[in-house]
């Protein structure tokens, strides 16, 4: 059985280069209508296989700023220039 992504934790360990609409709802905790709707509205940007939607990784890493999880001073030595 593959494992799915349902946390921001899994989704930080998986190695998988894109999810499924479902696995991203449960890692920003809305409903799949939801995420389909962002999708349509450009929010979300997806690949499209056949009736397939894959939404890549670093998209959602990137729209929760996770993007610089390992920066350990977020910030702090922007201010110090």
């Amino acid at each position: 059985m593959k494992a799915t992504i349902q946390s921001v934790s899994d989704l930080l360990a998986s190695p998988k280069g894109t999810l499924l609409p479902k696995e991203v709802a449960a890692v920003l905790g809305v409903d799949l209508r939801t995420v389909y709707g962002a999708i349509d509205d450009g929010q979300i940007e997806a690949i499209k296989v056949g009736r397939l939607r894959l939404i890549p990784k670093a998209v959602i890493v990137k729209m929760l700023h996770l993007d610089d999880a390992d920066d350990t001073t977020h910030g702090d030595d922007a201010n110090a220039a």
